[in-house]
């Protein structure tokens, strides 16, 4: 545990939140900046993302991963619920009773929950079969919500090739879960 405690990303998991925010800008707006568009609606969500990273700093767990990858996760979900927020306000144009809001979330049976949770495990066994680069892609793509410019650019590759890749990588994930192939 001695070695645990000397590791670089202990060492900034133990720095005030204000530093690991100042260290970290960069990877929060390289998270933020795909998912909300455009720079005003990023700035407003960095906001948002340093408010939530100032109440709840005490809760990470360095046991349950590093201080990046929950930075990068608490970041998407901000901002995922930043631009649903938005979304929603836009089309509402009312504000809408909380309670409605919450019947929504109690409309799901244990059914439906044991059948989700059934899919996820079909899903994750079929995602442990893509190499590295596949896996990279479709992650960048589906959950950091990168135009497939930005990762041609970061991987090298050409945006015919980065899409290309990402349909074989459908088909070839369609085909493991049991999917129809209309080609």
């Amino acid at each position: 545990m001695a070695d645990r405690e000397k590791t670089p990303e202990t060492k900034m998991s133990q720095l005030p939140v204000e530093e690991v925010i100042r260290l970290h800008r960069g990877l929060l707006y390289y998270v933020i900046r795909p998912i909300t568009g455009d720079e005003h609606r990023t700035d407003e969500c960095f906001s948002v993302v340093c408010e939530i990273l100032l109440k709840n700093y005490d809760k990470y767990d360095p046991s349950r991963g590093t201080l990046t990858s929950w930075l990068t996760r608490l970041a998407r979900n901000a901002a995922l619920n930043f631009v649903r927020n938005r979304k929603y306000e836009m089309t509402a144009g009312e504000e809408k009773d909380a309670a409605e809001l919450a019947n929504l979330a109690d409309l799901r049976t244990p059914e439906d929950a044991l059948l989700r949770k059934e899919a996820m495990e079909e899903l994750n066994e079929a995602l442990k079969s893509l190499d590295r680069l596949e896996a990279n892609i479709l992650l960048r793509k589906y959950y950091y919500m990168q135009s497939t410019q930005q990762i041609g650019a970061e991987l090298g590759l050409s945006v015919r090739a980065v899409e290309g890749r990402l349909y074989r990588i459908k088909k070839k994930l369609m085909k493991k879960m049991g999917g129809h192939d209309h080609d």
